[in-house]
């Protein structure tokens, strides 16, 4: 300030030369000037003001199934008529006007009717009586039908992404510490896993209504029996397999295991693939019969099925290795050289195989000769992985970045959401049909 009022006071001077004022006065007319200036930094519209940049603020655009959802916060000011929005699309140049004004109260609007994986960008600004308008706030989004699911084990919550992965749509919390979860590709049911709560937890996600299911144990991997609205898990301190239907009941039980790890069931016939890790092995079940294959593997971690070919591929975190075993257990390949893998997921339309390697900070593509396609270094604890084969995008979950990332099917990084403390588990949903989401979370630089 005193800088401020010793060239405020030069400035006087300069301009009257011939007429000495007082000290004192000069500093007052030096503090006057101050702080206007100050109050001008504290109105929202001033492009100085250090919060607002002169911009409207909150924007987000939260991309859904062939629409986008735009919100902001309403304002209020003289001289204030509204706000003006504009759009382009990713193979635009220029911005058209969508809303030619839009009144002070209001806080959202719809772009619909729009095309599915194409970019589109938005402006907001503030339309003023003087014909004015201010510097636009900008966002983007890329429509889809895809809906990403995540659960972050530090803050117990799990959370609905968007159709691009570029921001948190909405978010349930309550939970001790979710670690795994599972999307019915067939309703709108999410499946979470609870383990140090001793709990299962469904989610109707078109209604928004969440079941607590007291499972007890340590409930971990997941595997949904799509259409049917039910679920095994695994339980690593009961070394059970346990099915539950979407009203909490328990249906059945398996045991036999030593802390199993991994689960994923077969469609066609209900059967199952288990990971069960302290026996080093991988087990093929049927409920009804029991066992039907056993194959050695040391501590195996994860596994998934390749719906076309019917092979599981398996990771092993301890031994830093994945193997592929064919239709009837047999071993077949194995494949080195990582940090230690946790996640996988199969895209059985393009015959890609998905590892996230957690300890290697990378996620690696495979073809199903286990050939390397690509790998995307340079991640922060990559640890579950799941696959949208209606566009061949890989979501990833980086549990120590605190992160969500999406993969092209070339291998490009498309988007990456810095918006949780510990990414745990996440799913996703290629066919959504849900509704909009409520809500919006705070914008994530």
């Amino acid at each position: 300030m005193v800088d401020r009022a010793d060239a405020l006071r030069h400035r006087v001077s300069f301009l009257m030369p011939s007429r000495r004022w007082p000290s004192a006065l000069v500093l007052l007319i030096a503090i006057g000037q101050l702080g206007c200036a100050t109050r001008d930094r504290l109105n929202p519209f001033d492009p100085a003001n250090g919060t607002t940049l002169g911009r409207p603020v909150g924007f987000a655009a939260l991309a859904g199934n062939r629409r986008v959802d735009l919100r902001w916060q309403s304002a209020s000011g003289s001289g204030l008529l509204g706000f003006r929005l504009w759009q382009r699309t990713a193979p635009e140049s220029a911005y058209k006007l969508i809303a030619g004004l839009l009144p002070p109260a209001s806080s959202r609007y719809v772009s619909s009717g729009l095309l599915n994986d194409v970019d589109h960008s938005y402006r907001l600004e503030y339309q003023f009586a003087d014909g004015t308008t201010s510097l636009p706030s900008e966002d983007s989004a890329m429509p889809g039908r895809a809906v990403g699911w995540v659960v972050d084990g530090a803050r117990g919550e799990l959370s609905r992404l968007t159709a691009d992965g570029r921001r948190v749509a909405q978010s349930w919390g309550g939970f001790t510490a979710p670690d795994a979860l599972v999307a019915d590709t067939t309703n709108d049911h999410v499946w979470v896993s609870d383990g140090s709560g001793g709990r299962l937890w469904l989610l109707r996600a078109s209604t928004g209504v969440l079941l607590s299911i007291p499972a007890g144990g340590v409930p971990g991997d997941l595997a949904v029996v799509q259409g049917d609205s039910m679920a095994w898990y695994c339980d690593e301190a009961r070394n059970e397999l346990r099915l539950y239907a979407s009203t909490g009941a328990l249906l059945d039980t398996l045991g036999g295991f030593l802390t199993p790890s991994g689960v994923a069931l077969v469609p066609l016939d209900g059967t199952l693939w288990v990971a069960d890790r302290d026996h080093n092995r991988v087990l093929h079940m049927d409920p009804d019969v029991g066992l039907l294959g056993s194959t050695p593997m040391s501590r195996p971690s994860r596994l998934a099925r390749d719906a076309v070919t019917g092979q599981v591929w398996a990771t092993s975190f301890t031994a830093r290795v994945v193997v592929r075993l064919g239709p009837d257990g047999s071993l077949q390949q194995t494949l080195s050289g990582f940090g230690g893998p946790v996640g996988v997921a199969i895209d059985s339309r393009r015959g890609r195989i998905w590892v996230a390697d957690l300890n290697g900070g990378r996620v690696v593509a495979f073809d199903r000769d286990g050939a390397q396609q690509f790998a995307i270094g340079g991640l922060p604890g990559p640890r579950s992985i799941a696959v949208d084969e209606n566009t061949g995008r890989a979501w990833v979950a980086c549990a120590e970045a605190g992160a969500t990332i999406v993969i092209a099917p070339t291998g490009t990084v498309l988007h990456r959401l810095s918006a949780f403390e510990s990414a745990t588990g996440i799913s996703v949903d290629g066919n959504a049909t849900l509704p909009p989401p409520s809500g919006v979370a705070p914008a994530v630089p």
